[in-house]
């Protein structure tokens, strides 16, 4: 979005929860936003970016939650970050990346939210697309989109000359439709 509250805000913003017009917090970036979390006056912004709040920050980004500055805290991803989760002082980050804070990480990575150093923890992710994290405990949970050949697919089925038998059905256009007659 390029405006909410009234003002110009550009992929995040702040708006107050009884008025619902835009507060002065406007780091903003120059590339779309997927997650935000928050950790003590800190707010993580993560996404598919060069800039945040006016400073080079590639696709993750910590801005101060009063001032909306960035803070010194950037660890770049080479992609995509497209879902944050914090535990204790521990920032979990999902994505398309393959690399995060100068070490290999595809898809999923730990990090100090103090400092952008990854966190001794390599969970082997076999093709680097997560798009969800949830924690519960001492558990993590992550989920992905489905693909076949690296496309994603809907309503996946057979593509021989099978029949759709109900008249009443929406086929799929890979089915030849006919009635049961």
């Amino acid at each position: 979005f390029f405006a909410m509250g009234g003002a110009e805000r550009h992929n995040v913003a702040a708006v107050d929860s009884e008025t619902g017009r835009a507060t002065e917090w406007n780091p903003g970036t120059d590339g779309d936003v997927y997650d935000l979390t928050v950790y003590g006056r800190s707010v993580y912004v993560a996404g598919r970016f060069f800039t945040a709040a006016g400073q080079q920050r590639f696709n993750l980004a910590s801005v101060n939650f009063d001032s909306g500055e960035a803070s010194d805290w950037s660890p770049d991803p080479d992609d995509a970050v497209r879902r944050l989760s914090i535990s204790g002082n521990i920032i979990y980050v999902g994505g398309d990346f393959s690399s995060i804070a100068g070490q290999a990480r595809p898809g999923l990575a730990a990090l100090h939210v103090d400092v952008e150093t990854t966190v001794d923890w390599k969970p082997a992710v076999v093709g680097q697309q997560v798009r969800t994290l949830a924690l519960n405990g001492d558990r993590i949970l992550a989920s992905s989109e489905l693909r076949r050949d690296s496309k994603p697919r809907r309503r996946l089925g057979p593509r021989s000359g099978r029949r759709c038998r109900d008249p009443r059905a929406r086929c799929p256009r890979w089915f030849r439709c006919s009635s049961s007659r």
